[in-house]
């Protein structure tokens, strides 16, 4: 017996998927559709308003949350921005940008090039930008030091969630229904044991990424990061910690390989060496082996 039936998002699973998804629920909050379907509209209404709460801590912005009555004008990759949307509240407008990402990031300046497009043609706006990601995210510190904020798979989770129990509409639920599967994926680290986390590889992300959370408070989040590397041994993705020791940069990283090979590891990583490479690692790994030992943890690392 299938445990569910069939879901559109199964096989519409590109990011223009995902934009299409996104502009077709925000075009739902304008209060003109509200009579074709209450609960879609009040879905894209509470999809804008967690977005203008987000936005709200960071700025003094009139914010959308008290909103009543909205209008509502969606444009797909103007200016190749993945979601563009103006928004009217009364006698404020906004304009909403968002990049949309799944799996792949940011490149380049995107994001500050798409900042500036929604400054010059819509100069009369208040801008709302949005770093949209569903898969594991990596790098928001760069998206939020380019004045976006990061909204994350569970915030649209937050969302979505008692309006996919209520309304009939299947395209709603169907969306709901994929992405939590994917956020089952994510949390498997809570409940899996550790050696089943290799397929699908999301756990590790997952696990990864509360480590940002909880160290980056601690430490500081720009001290903090993780990230996938590709190369030609099916790639390895790795968390780290990135500090600043005398003249040397040190990068202390628990990486898990994939591809033919899926062991996990700690390593650390030297930047900054002009000379002497051999004997600064030498003088590094003989402390790192120094402080296991009188943590406890003497014996189980190697060179």
């Amino acid at each position: 017996m299938t445990e569910r039936p069939p879901n559109l998002f199964d096989f519409a699973t590109s990011e223009l998927s995902q934009d299409a998804f996104l502009c077709w629920l925000i075009q739902w909050a304008d209060t003109n559709y509200k009579k074709f379907d209450p609960a879609l509209h009040q879905a894209g209404m509470n999809f804008l308003k967690s977005i203008s709460v987000k936005h709200e801590k960071n700025s003094q912005k009139d914010p959308l949350k008290e909103a009543i009555s909205l209008e509502v004008e969606v444009r797909r990759q103007h200016k190749k921005i993945d979601v563009l949307a103006l928004i009217s509240k009364e006698e404020k407008k906004y304009v909403l940008v968002i990049e949309d990402k799944i799996n792949s990031f940011m490149h380049s300046k995107q994001l500050s090039r798409y900042r500036r497009i929604a400054k010059d043609d819509f100069n009369d706006h208040d801008p709302l930008l949005v770093y949209f990601k569903t898969g594991g995210i990596q790098r928001a510190a760069k998206a939020e030091n380019d004045g976006y904020i990061v909204y994350s798979r569970r915030d649209f989770l937050d969302v979505l969630k008692p309006y996919a129990e209520e309304t009939k509409d299947s395209i709603l639920r169907d969306y709901y229904q994929c992405l939590k599967s994917m956020d089952d994926d994510y949390q498997q680290y809570h409940t899996t044991p550790l050696k089943c986390w290799n397929q699908p590889n999301r756990a590790w992300e997952g696990f990864f990424g509360e480590l940002r959370e909880r160290m980056g408070r601690e430490i500081g989040m720009n001290l903090v990061y993780w990230q996938f590397v590709n190369n030609p041994s099916g790639g390895e993705t790795m968390f780290g910690i990135s500090r600043e020791v005398g003249e040397f940069q040190l990068h202390l990283q628990l990486v898990k390989k994939w591809g033919g090979n899926k062991r996990h590891f700690l390593a650390f990583r030297i930047g900054n060496v002009q000379k002497d490479r051999r004997e600064v690692r030498g003088n590094f790994h003989r402390s790192f082996i120094r402080h296991a030992e009188i943590s406890g943890w003497g014996g189980k690392f190697g060179r």
